[in-house]
């Protein structure tokens, strides 16, 4: 049975910007822990100086969302996850996103 995954509570933000495991892609940075909760939590962080446009970073983080919501239910044990925006994203679709987040598959 696969739990719904759920949005990190903003007071573990920092906790996990301190102490978690940090890995990058080209576009991407990722912080995880394994989580103390029975389901997995994640928090998408995008930028002004990355995206402008209010418009365009809420289609970014709808798209790493629907990329996530693909990934942590297939992990075997549930994590929290931060997932920084490193550079503009935004012509980026799904499927492509989903190969960068793929990274969370080996943690």
């Amino acid at each position: 049975m696969t739990l719904p995954i759920q949005r990190l509570l903003s007071h573990r933000i920092p906790v996990l910007l301190k102490t978690g495991i940090r890995k990058t892609t080209p576009s991407l940075q990722y912080l995880v822990s394994k989580s103390g909760n029975s389901n997995s939590q994640y928090a998408v962080i995008v930028g002004v100086k990355i995206q402008k446009s209010a418009v365009k970073r809420n289609r970014i983080k709808r798209i790493i969302r629907a990329a996530l919501a693909q990934i942590l239910p297939a992990l075997p044990q549930p994590i929290d996850c931060v997932i920084v925006v490193k550079k503009d994203c935004s012509m980026k679709k799904s499927g492509e996103m989903q190969q960068e987040l793929d990274v969370l598959k080996t943690l």
